[in-house]
């Protein structure tokens, strides 16, 4: 985008007669679920004005939304009381192993490079040098319909399922280590008008989770969704707060960090 930009739209059409939308947004503009709202209701628009379908209902207010945001913080109470919660939660099992994507092989760089063998988290930013990789990855219908068939029998949110296989391949590939680490983005609308509003508030969760070797796969599943229970109580507590008091309990640096990686789940079935 231009400088001074916050949002483009674009309306298109494509050389074999499709349309399509082109939408570039600003993140502190609207985050990812208000810009599936957005999608929601220029779609039904278009359905209203094409074949009388109903209009989308009004959106809700992102002001008072804010105006929440801003009383919380400004309670000294309330952030006491959270530091104290997420000082036990990331403390319980002592300071987090990074479990690479690739393996242990960037933590025993850093050990190496800082002839430090007791590193628990790496040296993970650099702006300059970092690239991004997409990587896609296609789950066949039968599989797909057997993963939602499992949730809907065993009452399985589709964030813990998918991320409990994750931790299990990040646990193999690295030296069998049952403790993991993800930080997860909770968009954080509780009422119905908050899940109509746009802006942003989405935020990372920390989501740490130590299995043992004898835990079966409900006992897994299960403290999956004690990690998602009890980050949703305490998603009010500002991401920036707990980043420094991750740096402030382990000493870490402001490019190290012990979580594996930012996980987000965004599903387009409905049952989802």
């Amino acid at each position: 985008m231009l400088k001074g930009e916050i949002f483009r739209l674009k309306y298109f059409k494509t050389h074999d007669g499709r349309y399509g939308i082109y939408f570039n947004v600003h993140h502190l503009v609207m985050d990812n679920a208000a810009a599936f709202v957005f999608f929601s209701d220029l779609l039904a628009v278009y359905d209203h004005i094409t074949e009388g379908k109903p209009m989308p209902k009004p959106l809700g207010s992102y002001e008072e939304r804010i105006k929440k945001e801003l009383a919380y913080v400004e309670n000294k109470s309330n952030l006491d009381k959270e530091k104290k919660a997420y000082t036990e939660y990331i403390t319980k099992n002592g300071e987090p192993l990074y479990l690479g994507v690739e393996g242990p092989k960037l933590l025993e760089a850093e050990r190496r490079k800082k002839k430090d063998p007791s590193i628990m988290a790496p040296s993970l930013f650099d702006p300059i040098h970092d690239k991004a990789e997409l990587t896609k990855r296609m789950v066949p219908l039968e599989l797909s319909e057997k993963v939602f068939k499992f949730m809907e029998d065993n009452n399985v949110s589709g964030e813990c399922l998918v991320q409990l296989a994750m931790r299990f391949h990040l646990s193999k590939i690295n030296n069998g280590h049952l403790d993991t680490y993800f930080i997860s983005l909770c968009n954080r609308r509780r009422t119905l008008p908050e899940k109509r509003s746009g802006g942003t508030v989405t935020a990372p969760l920390p989501w740490r989770v130590h299995l043992e070797e004898d835990d079966t796969f409900s006992d897994a599943l299960g403290k999956m969704a004690e990690a998602q229970v009890w980050a949703f109580r305490h998603m009010d507590y500002p991401y920036l707060e707990y980043r420094d008091l991750q740096r402030e309990l382990f000493n870490y640096s402001a490019a190290a960090a012990s979580s594996t990686m930012m996980f987000s789940w965004l599903p387009i079935d409905e049952k989802s």
